[in-house]
């Protein structure tokens, strides 16, 4: 089954206040809590368009795949790109292990990662 885990981008961008963070985006109060929530079951498209423009990525990085049926794992199915994965890329926690005298050191290289993007 297709399903929402926005947890992981949130996470991996470094948003602490999910819900204040979707109301800067235009959200109604009532679905920012919801989506930040994990309490909704779909998005509409426009919807979904804010939050990758707001977030800066794609529809895939939002879902996650988890097979009803183990055996469609054995075969070579596109979906298995979208397979639940572990995210141990939380920006606030990386950024929080660097010491204060590497933190210019630190801030140039993420600038020539992003460059060479």
């Amino acid at each position: 089954m297709l399903k929402y885990n926005l947890s992981k981008i949130f996470a991996a961008r470094g948003i602490v206040y999910k819900t204040a963070y979707l109301n800067k985006l235009g959200f109604s109060p009532r679905v920012s809590n919801r989506i930040a929530s994990g309490e909704f079951v779909s998005l509409s498209p426009y919807h979904l368009e804010v939050l990758c423009l707001g977030l800066n990525c794609t529809p895939n990085d939002l879902m996650e795949w988890q097979p009803d049926k183990p055996e469609l794992l054995n075969e070579d199915v596109q979906l298995k790109k979208l397979l639940s994965t572990e995210n141990n890329y939380n920006i606030l926690r990386i950024i929080n292990g660097v010491p204060i005298d590497k933190m210019e050191e630190f801030s140039k290289k993420i600038e020539e990662v992003k460059k060479n993007l």
